[in-house]
């Protein structure tokens, strides 16, 4: 997550912990773990709108399954082609789980 931040302080984060009771020392790590918390929750904001769009993408493909599998029954060409998909959904519902 430090890969995320700013490089544009010379200063490591050992450094920091050198002087501890100096104010400035101690603001600067302030900001810098302030960014880093930051930076994690834009992180975790985006995966959770990705997963909430997949979530309903889902949820419009299962409302339709049966539906489309009925409709396809005499095809045989394209109910193949259905259950293909069906089965990689549920593959990706699996592994989404682990």
């Amino acid at each position: 997550m430090l890969r995320e931040l700013p490089d544009d302080e010379s200063e490591s984060s050992a450094d920091i912990g050198e002087n501890e009771g100096d104010d400035t020392n101690s603001k600067r790590a302030r900001a810098r773990m302030a960014g880093m918390v930051e930076a994690g929750l834009r992180k975790i904001e985006k995966e959770a709108a990705a997963k909430h769009r997949i979530e309903e993408g889902m949820r419009v493909v299962s409302s339709v399954k049966g539906f489309v599998g009925t409709a396809l029954k005499y095809t045989p060409e394209a109910a193949a082609a259905w259950g293909g998909v069906c089965l990689l959904l549920q593959v990706r519902v699996f592994a989404r789980n682990l």
